[in-house]
C-alpha cells in the first residue's frame, strides 16, 4: 500500500467523495431524463410541451446542447410564443456563449413579457458578455428589482459584473455598494458580507473591513470564523489590545462548544489558528524585561 502524505490523502478521499457525488448525480439525471421519456411516450399534446421543456432543460443541464435544442424546437413548432422555450433557448445560448443569440431570444420574450425579470437577466448576461457592462448593469439591478423573491446570489453576480477587471478601485466601491444593497434587502445574509469584506481588504479600506465584522457580530455574535477575522485584522492593523480581547472571546466560545462540536476540524483549526494568532501578539508585544501576560490568564474576558 502507497503511504501518501496526510495532505494528499485528504486530497484523494475528497476527490473519490467528489467522484461518487457525480456519479449519483449523473444516475439521477438519466433516470430522470428517462422517466420524461416514459411520460412523454403516453402524454397527450397538452401535456407534452411541458414535458419536452423539462427534458430539454435536463439535457442543457448536461450540456447536451443538439438534443436541448431539439426539444426547444419541436416546442417552438408547436408553441412559437411559449415564454418557457424561449427563456430556455436564451440561457441555452448564454451556456455556450453565443451572446448575440442569447439576446435574440431574450429580448423576443421582453418584447411579450417586458416585466419578466428573468428574462431581463438573462439579457444583461448577454449583454455582460458582449463587453456592454454598463447596459448589462443597469438592465440587471433593474430586473433584480423586478424578482419576486431576489437571492443573494443574484446581488453577487451583479457585483461581479460591476468589478470585472477588478482594478478599479470606483468599481469595487461601486460593488461593495450593490452587495450592501442586497444585504439590507435580505435580512442581511452573511454570504453578502463575506464578499464585501473581501473587497473592502482587497482594495486595503481596513477601516471599513472591521466595521463590517462590527457589524456582521452585532447580529450574531456565534458566527466565530467572522470573530477570527476580525482577530487577524486587528493585530494586522496594530490594534493589539483589542485583537487580544476579541482572541480570548474566540478560544473561550470554541472551548465552551459541545465536545463533538469542538473536536470538528473545523473548530479544531479554528482554535490552532487563533492560539497561532495570540502567540505572535505576545512576541510583538514582548519588549525587554515587560512581557505581556499570558492569553490563559486573560481567558475569562467577556465577549
Amino acid at each position: 500500500m502507497i503511504n501518501y502524505p496526510q495532505t494528499m490523502r485528504f486530497s484523494i478521499s475528497l476527490i473519490a467523495l467528489v467522484l461518487c457525488m457525480n456519479a449519483n448525480a449523473h444516475e439521477s439525471h438519466n433516470s430522470r431524463i428517462q422517466h420524461l421519456e416514459h411520460k412523454l411516450d403516453q402524454s397527450v399534446h397538452s401535456e407534452s410541451a411541458e414535458l419536452l421543456l423539462l427534458r430539454a432543460d435536463l439535457h442543457r443541464r448536461k450540456k447536451n446542447w443538439d438534443a436541448a435544442l431539439h426539444d426547444y424546437q419541436v416546442v417552438a413548432e408547436k408553441e412559437p410564443e411559449n415564454p418557457e422555450m424561449m427563456l430556455g433557448r436564451a440561457q441555452l445560448h448564454l451556456d455556450q456563449r453565443q451572446f448575440f443569440t442569447a439576446i435574440e431570444w431574450s429580448t423576443r420574450l421582453l418584447g411579450q413579457q417586458p416585466d419578466n425579470a428573468l428574462a431581463g437577466l438573462h439579457f444583461a448576461r448577454a449583454l455582460a458578455g458582449m463587453g456592454q457592462q454598463e447596459t448589462a448593469i443597469l438592465v440587471f439591478d433593474r430586473s433584480i428589482d423586478k424578482l419576486s423573491k431576489p437571492r443573494p446570489e443574484h446581488y453577487i453576480e451583479l457585483a461581479q459584473i460591476v468589478n470585472a477587471d477588478g482594478s478599479n478601485k470606483q468599481n469595487i466601491d461601486r460593488a461593495v455598494a450593490i452587495l450592501d444593497k442586497g444585504a439590507a434587502a435580505l435580512g442581511n445574509p452573511v454570504s453578502l458580507h463575506n464578499i464585501a469584506y473581501q473587497l473592502e481588504l482587497d482594495s486595503g479600506k481596513y477601516d471599513a473591513a472591521l466595521q463590517r465584522t462590527e457589524k456582521v457580530l452585532a447580529r450574531s455574535s456565534s458566527l466565530l470564523n467572522w470573530r477570527l477575522q476580525r482577530s487577524e485584522l486587528l493585530l494586522e492593523t496594530g490594534r493589539h489590545g483589542e485583537a487580544r480581547s476579541e482572541l480570548s472571546c474566540l478560544i473561550n466560545r470554541i472551548r465552551q462548544l459541545p465536545t463533538q462540536r469542538r473536536n470538528s476540524r473545523a473548530f479544531v483549526l479554528m482554535l490552532q489558528h487563533g492560539q497561532d494568532l495570540l502567540v505572535r501578539l505576545n512576541k510583538i508585544q514582548a519588549t525587554g524585561t515587560q512581557r505581556v501576560a499570558a492569553w490563559h490568564s486573560e481567558s475569562t474576558s467577556a465577549c
